[in-house]
């Protein structure tokens, strides 16, 4: 897996663009299995998800995101995928070392969690599962 350093700032322009933004706004927040950025576009937050090519396939990305949208549809709070300038959900970049996916969402509304208050939280939904 790439490295939020191993991105070349071409990689992130190209990926950036193709929902409107430059890879200047991007802000990079983590990643195991996807390389994930934030980015504010016209007073929206937004999260751009990259995922190698080698970690999942764009129909199983598709998947996941049609479900995404089922829930949107039926109501329920969730990060929902938004289309790309070109009107696609997953927009796949070819480079020297392989294919990567990006998907873009809103991002969800909420705080992040303290550390310290981590463990109470998963000891209470250990509870709802009784």
């Amino acid at each position: 897996m790439r490295t939020k350093d191993s991105f070349t700032h071409p990689m992130l322009e190209i990926a950036a663009s193709r929902y409107s933004m430059s890879s200047g706004q991007l802000r990079y927040l983590g990643g195991s299995q996807n390389m994930v950025y934030e980015a504010q576009q016209d007073s929206h937050d937004r999260i751009l998800r990259i995922t190698p090519g080698s970690n999942r396939s764009k129909n199983l990305i598709l998947g996941e995101l049609d479900w995404i949208l089922f829930l949107t549809n039926e109501g329920v709070s969730v990060s929902t995928p938004l289309l790309s300038r070109n009107g696609e959900l997953v927009e796949v970049i070819e480079q020297s070392d392989g294919s990567y996916s990006c998907v873009c969402f809103e991002k969800a509304r909420g705080r992040t969690i303290a550390t310290r208050n981590v463990f109470k939280i998963i000891c209470c939904m250990k509870n709802w599962g009784n």
